[in-house]
């Protein structure tokens, strides 16, 4: 996620572009954000199944 900023910026500074940092930037941030809500999905849809009863059913 990185690379996808760093890259971002070095083309947008390489082609002279007026605010290629702050826009980098708010890239960042929004991949960031999209990261956190998706890991945090993720750690709560595994909270939320309902685990097996040890004989293999789950009522």
């Amino acid at each position: 996620m990185l690379s996808l900023v760093v890259t971002q910026d070095v083309l947008l500074e390489s082609q002279g572009t007026a605010h290629a940092a702050q826009s980098s930037d708010l890239f960042g941030i929004g991949l960031g954000t999209v990261a956190v809500i998706i890991g945090l999905w993720m750690l709560l849809r595994c909270k939320w199944t309902v685990a097996p009863n040890f004989n293999g059913r789950t009522d």
